[in-house]
């Protein structure tokens, strides 16, 4: 797909994105690679939420990468371009990384990032499990530099990205645990609710529901 045929148009118009999330969640497969012995599922609420991602940069506008994206084959009917690729030496020090935070046991909860993007991953991270039967929800903002949309920052899909949740104000140690060395980036991106699920892009709505 050129970019000059890029659905913007159709993207920027009033829709319904918390349906567009529903449809995503249940077109991807939960299944996803075991992380050592951290659980998927969020905790409990007032949890912080932290994205960690590889700290380089990507030379492909995400557009032609988001082509090959679960939203893109599921909502947009569409695929194009190719997916990022992931780069072996960032895999191993992820790995290294996932051993160095069990040993830790700063996390409350740990998953990668994988098809449906970050709203996927929040998503699926609510819903109930053994100790807590109830689903929880999310309040997150995004902001730039991080991403140049809302649609990327929620629904791109890159290699090597983890989402973790942790008690409180602990978000600050735990990132300055994962950047020591400089091959991650930890934000804080919001908390953990009872039930409320909101996104916002630029500290405004993108996505409100309940799951």
């Amino acid at each position: 797909m050129d970019l000059r045929s890029w659905p913007e148009t159709t993207l920027e118009n009033s829709r319904d994105w918390a349906q567009d999330l529903r449809e995503v969640v249940a077109a991807v497969s939960v299944t996803s690679p075991e992380l050592s012995a951290f659980s998927a599922n969020f905790r409990r609420p007032n949890d912080s939420i932290v994205l960690v991602q590889p700290n380089i940069a990507h030379a492909v506008p995400w557009q032609h990468t988001f082509g090959r994206t679960a939203f893109a084959e599921k909502i947009l009917g569409q695929q194009w371009g190719a997916p990022q690729p992931s780069d072996a030496r960032v895999e191993a020090a992820l790995g290294d990384l996932l051993e160095r935070l069990e040993d830790r046991k700063f996390p409350h909860s740990v998953t990668r990032i994988g098809r449906g993007g970050l709203a996927v991953a929040l998503a699926l991270g609510c819903q109930p499990h053994g100790c807590l039967p109830r689903k929880l929800g999310v309040r997150v903002n995004f902001d730039r530099p991080e991403s140049e949309a809302a649609l990327q920052a929620y629904f791109g899909e890159e290699p090597s990205r983890l989402l973790l949740t942790c008690k409180g104000h602990a978000h600050f140690a735990l990132s300055n645990f994962i950047e020591y060395g400089g091959r991650f980036i930890a934000t804080a991106i919001g908390r953990v609710t009872d039930g409320e699920f909101l996104l916002e892009w630029e500290k405004e709505e993108f996505i409100s529901t309940r799951l």
